[in-house]
């Protein structure tokens, strides 16, 4: 159960390939917000896919759940039988719909009161390590062994129509064959953000010194009218602002060279789609949380992030579309 923003549904990915190694014959199902559906489409490792979104809390750009809806995947998720459940992220009320569902063996950390209802139940471990140590450790204090030959990253795939549909997306905007970074800068903690004026510069800057990048910056609908407020005078054929829906997001991803954003859910899935990701951090320890994947990962740290310069952020995109 992973009942999280993108970033943590993408990092619990991590755990899929080696419970599937451990339990070659399980049927493995993932319960997790509706707006990550995309995520898992004909995913390798995970058999079946359980969408609700909770009536505690909300999704960016989405409303609280509702108590029917929950309470009606909480019966989907009971019919299907589980014979244990790993409550990632552990929190109370999700280890009670877990007892809810009929599971037996609930698994997961000692905080945030959900020891009453977990089966089994650790401490974490200190000091805090990335977010899929968390996991790792989790399963491996469960089965009671360790295995250093397993890979624990987060993985996401691409479908046939991901790709074709991010083909199809370079071809229409005239980007191929030129090496695309792809710009997201917005999440759902104003401190996250780098102002939006310090992007634009950075683009200019960036187009001077290296004439064949190809620039888009990625947004929601709502995001878009920002976009359009701060552009002010910049060069509009610079950069393409795209507003991209959430079932299309893999398949823009999969067409860049390299993701740069904040501390954010795309960030994230860009690295578990095997793209390099420069981040840059405000609040947030990239110890736990910088993204991880494939390829190469970097992270910037300023707080508040307007102290961050444009210099500083042009030399190490440099440096990683070189490699």
């Amino acid at each position: 159960m992973v009942l999280d923003n993108l970033g943590d549904v993408v990092m619990a990915t991590s755990v899929l390939k080696p419970l599937r190694s451990f339990f070659p014959e399980a049927k493995i199902g993932i319960w997790t917000k509706a707006y990550a559906k995309d995520l898992f489409e004909n995913h390798p490792d995970v058999d079946r896919v359980h969408l609700s979104d909770p009536f505690w809390d909300t999704a960016p750009g989405h409303p609280k759940g509702s108590l029917v809806s929950f309470i009606n995947v909480l019966k989907e998720v009971r019919t299907c039988r589980y014979d244990v459940a790993l409550v990632l992220n552990t929190e109370w009320r999700r280890s009670l719909a877990c007892w809810l569902a009929g599971i037996k063996e609930r698994i997961g950390y000692r905080r945030r009161k959900s020891r009453l209802f977990l089966t089994k139940s650790f401490e974490p471990s200190f000091p805090l390590k990335h977010v899929t140590n968390d996991h790792r450790n989790l399963i491996e204090n469960w089965m009671g062994q360790e295995d250093s030959h397993q890979v624990w990253i987060p993985y996401i795939n691409l479908s046939n129509e991901n790709v074709s549909h991010g083909i199809q997306w370079i071809r229409e905007r005239k980007l191929s064959p030129y090496p695309l970074v792809l710009f997201h800068p917005f999440s759902g903690d104003k401190e996250k953000n780098w102002p939006l004026s310090y992007w634009f510069d950075l683009i200019e800057r960036l187009n001077k010194k290296k004439r064949d990048l190809r620039f888009v910056m990625i947004c929601t609908a709502i995001e878009n009218a920002k976009v359009r407020e701060a552009m002010g005078e910049f060069p509009a054929d610079l950069c393409q602002i795209l507003v991209v829906p959430s079932k299309n997001l893999k398949g823009v991803i999969s067409m860049s060279s390299l993701f740069v954003g904040g501390d954010s859910g795309p960030g994230h899935l860009a690295a578990a789609l095997g793209k390099s990701t420069l981040s840059l951090f405000g609040p947030s320890d990239p110890i736990r949380y910088i993204p991880s994947g494939e390829g190469e990962h970097q992270v910037i740290q300023r707080y508040p992030l307007a102290d961050l310069q444009g210099d500083e952020v042009e030399k190490t995109i440099m440096e990683l579309v070189r490699h």
